[in-house]
């Protein structure tokens, strides 16, 4: 059991060697080279793998994600991360446990925390462009009525504007150049950033264009939306926070208690993987606790 850990863990450090190798500087040392390049050769069939398997719509979701999270990888090579992260795991459980089943379910739950931390830092992200988009458009606002044009703003915001709404409308504006329009420009950043506020943006814009119309006015007007709408957002968060600690407690005291356990008296819960009995209870355990997660989110979260 504990050479199948090892060849798990030895596999998952060649694939992470792989894909971090075009991000680090150039290795002059000939022995390190031909070492990385015999583990690049393995992990390269990985990816070339991986990029077969993986669908079109999951390669779209990834690639997507990747970007708005800002992570300058591929689909396949992240998804060669994420069989890392499960071989790990994997292989820890094993190695803790001894049960084949176990390892294979702890395979699983690295797949998916992998999947979920990059979920969080791509909402991360598509949070802090909501919280700065107030601001954002008050600049091109201001800019608009000291004369310049739309474009003109948005080349003030790009240069001297916050992140992530810098880095987005940098992107419009060269796909612009390159003979994109600049109202589809922005209605992909409303899809991209999941913004219902910028899709009003890129619908003002649009009727502005088509019908005329104060484009500085529209735009303070929905700045003051905004700022109304994230103090409210801000208000029920507030008045939710206790619920939401709530659940997170609840949530993590199983996992608090199992790990005290295993530290202390790991012979009190060998039971639970050495019988059939055992297994089924933390089977039903997970279930349930999934279940109760997804019901208390649902409770404490509120649509501002």
């Amino acid at each position: 059991m504990i050479w199948v850990a090892a060849g798990l863990i030895g596999t998952a450090v060649g694939l992470l060697v792989y894909v971090l190798a075009s991000h680090k500087p150039e290795v002059t040392d000939l022995v390190l080279q031909e070492k990385m390049a015999g583990d690049e050769s393995m992990a390269a069939s990985a990816v070339g793998l991986a990029d077969r398997l993986i669908s079109k719509k999951g390669r779209d979701n990834s690639s997507l994600r990747l970007s708005v999270a800002g992570l300058k990888l591929r689909p396949a090579e992240w998804a060669v991360l994420r069989s890392v992260a499960g071989l790990v795991i994997g292989a820890a459980a094993l190695l803790t446990t001894g049960n084949v089943i176990l390892g294979l379910l702890g395979a699983g739950a690295g797949l998916g925390l992998a999947s979920l931390w990059l979920r969080a830092k791509a909402n991360r992200v598509r949070r802090k462009f909501e919280d700065t988009l107030a601001d954002t458009l008050q600049i091109v606002a201001g800019g608009l009525r000291s004369g310049l044009s739309f474009t003109a703003a948005l080349h003030v915001v790009a240069a001297d504007g916050q992140e992530p709404i810098k880095s987005e409308v940098q992107r419009v504006l060269a796909t612009e150049k390159l003979g994109g329009t600049l109202v589809d420009g922005l209605d992909e950043i409303a899809a991209r950033m999941q913004s219902k506020a910028f899709q009003w943006v890129g619908l003002a814009v649009r009727i502005q264009r088509e019908v005329g119309g104060n484009l500085s006015e529209i735009l303070e007007t929905t700045t003051e939306t905004l700022r109304e709408r994230a103090y409210l957002h801000r208000q029920v968060r507030t008045l939710s926070a206790e619920g939401r600690m709530s659940a997170y407690i609840l949530i993590a005291l199983p996992f608090a208690v199992t790990g005290v356990l295993l530290a202390m008296r790991p012979e009190y819960l060998t039971v639970l993987w050495t019988t059939s009995i055992g297994l089924a209870s933390v089977a039903a355990g997970l279930v349930m606790l999934t279940a109760g997660w997804f019901w208390m989110r649902a409770v404490v979260k509120v649509e501002v």
